[in-house]
């Protein structure tokens, strides 16, 4: 994505938003909202959390690539967290997030 100079001057008054000689931010504003998108469709397509599946059980499940789950870890020991979400990413990567509460 093209990069603007630290130095430039955006137009601010009237005369010059209108003069129209601003080609140079015109494409990065358009890039910006291209990238934007991008990122958008990136997690909407990775992450729906509309089909968030909930699950309770003592062993840590695996998603499928691509997959969210709300972890209760059934088997919980006092001062262990007991809720997690974990996600398999495109790569194959599993990480899990712990809740602060406790059993």
């Amino acid at each position: 994505m093209a990069k603007l100079p630290v130095t430039y001057k955006l137009p601010w008054k009237q005369k010059d938003i209108e003069s129209g000689n601003h080609k140079e931010l015109g494409n990065y504003i358009k890039n910006l909202i291209k990238s934007l998108r991008g990122m958008y469709d990136d997690i909407a397509s990775v992450i729906n959390l509309n089909a968030v599946e909930f699950v309770s059980q003592n062993g840590q499940p695996t998603p499928s690539e691509g997959q969210l789950m709300v972890w209760k870890d059934a088997d919980a020991g006092a001062g262990a967290p007991t809720h997690y979400l974990v996600y398999t990413d495109r790569n194959g990567n599993t990480v899990t997030f712990s809740s602060n509460e406790t059993a």
